[in-house]
């Protein structure tokens, strides 16, 4: 089978991208420690896609898509406690738009830059491109293998990241937030020198409840990332700083969870 895809993607509004920094959200100070910052993100989508082997009639299709539609909520009540709320609605693998829903809703105790708790729906470890916003990536989107883990249900993406292989569905996923894990992790970041950098995260999460008995285990998800020349500092990074910053990253994780994976 081949598919040949058409997309175009359009970025609207205002991006509210924390913990790291905003571009143009609408920002409130309250005090010198407490503020609120209030964002918004659109991306559309075009897709054409065909089945050249095909004999059915419906063999082409054309849609438009709502890839991502989001509202952000965000900021500080003290020096030493943030959060983050995340409210949006994406469209369904048939082109309808899906129910809104809760994405991330977390709080940080930001003790030290080097030693942060986060707790609630957020993304868990597992890999750079799930520490990566999708306000800035190199390609069109997020790669199929990204969803091989186990918040997003060990199953590849395809069409630009808008379905999924029906024969490699596992039938996995997260318990409740099928967009982030809900858990708590230990993170931070240092510089050693001004051009070598380190962060770490380890964290334990809800992760996949299959049989939702004593047998279930917890998810445990942990990542070490290097940085040459310039650092990124913050719990979640970008695929591309435009020209912005200079950087090299290497970073590895492990992801797991007894009976699973």
């Amino acid at each position: 089978m081949r598919k040949i895809a058409v997309l175009t993607g359009v970025l609207v509004g205002v991006l509210l991208l924390w913990p790291s920094a905003s571009w143009a959200a609408v920002k409130l100070q309250i005090d010198q420690d407490s503020n609120l910052e209030l964002g918004f993100r659109l991306q559309t989508q075009f897709l054409s896609s065909t089945n050249s082997q095909a004999d059915a009639e419906n063999d082409h299709e054309e849609k438009f898509l709502l890839r991502r539609a989001r509202i952000r909520l965000g900021g500080s009540v003290t020096k030493w406690v943030k959060f983050f709320m995340q409210v949006g609605s994406d469209s369904e693998e048939d082109g309808s738009v899906g129910d809104a829903e809760v994405i991330d809703g977390f709080i940080n105790l930001h003790l030290l830059d080097q030693a942060q708790i986060i707790m609630g729906a957020h993304m868990a470890p597992a890999g750079r491109q799930h520490l990566t916003s999708s306000a800035a990536m190199m390609a069109i989107d997020r790669p199929g293998i990204t969803d091989y883990n186990l918040t997003w249900g060990l199953n590849g993406g395809a069409v630009f990241n808008t379905a999924v292989f029906d024969d490699g569905n596992l039938d996995l996923s997260g318990d409740g937030n099928v967009n982030r894990d809900i858990g708590a992790t230990l993170f931070g970041s240092t510089s050693f020198t001004e051009t070598f950098h380190a962060k770490y995260y380890v964290g334990g999460y809800t992760g996949i409840q299959f049989m939702n008995d004593a047998e279930d285990k917890e998810r445990v998800t942990a990542r070490v990332q290097l940085n040459f020349f310039e650092p990124e500092p913050n719990y979640y990074n970008l695929s591309t700083y435009l020209g912005a910053k200079k950087t090299v990253a290497i970073g590895a994780s492990i992801d797991h969870q007894q009976r699973i994976a």
